[in-house]
């Protein structure tokens, strides 16, 4: 879309806009984990931002990953690295790089966070038209 920066990480690729945008996504794909140090939910988490969800709930909150990353969580990269293809926004390959991949199949509850982020004030829930909105600090 005109206008918008999308990283090239094999998996988790990030589309920004705005004034920010080329440096949350500039090296996403030398990040061998793709929500971890370096990727753009990084970025974002230590510039301050935030995480506005339209019309979903934490369920597909994909920045809880960078948490799980950033912790060392056991479930959410297999341990060795995948070589992956990068492509451009054409679809033609770029090149490779390795990538530890995300476990499929871990179940996980993040909506059960939302009361608790509420009464920290970390998230604020609100209305956009018929959709519920969720802004996440």
């Amino acid at each position: 879309m005109p206008g918008f920066v999308r990283s090239l990480h094999p998996t988790h690729s990030v589309a920004a806009r705005g004034p920010l945008a080329h440096w949350l996504t500039q090296g996403h794909e030398g990040c061998t984990e793709p929500c971890g140090t370096g990727s753009p939910y990084d970025r974002l988490a230590s510039a301050g931002g935030h995480i506005l969800l339209i019309g979903v709930d934490l369920s597909v909150n994909t920045s809880f990953h960078h948490a799980e990353e950033l912790a060392g969580a056991p479930y959410v990269c297999q341990r060795e690295p995948t070589v992956c293809t990068l492509t451009d926004a054409k679809g033609q390959p770029v090149q490779t790089a390795p990538c530890r991949l995300h476990w499929w199949g871990t179940e996980r509850d993040y909506p059960a966070f939302e009361p608790e982020m509420q009464k920290r004030g970390m998230l604020v829930k609100g209305q956009a038209g018929e959709a519920q909105c969720r802004l996440i600090d």
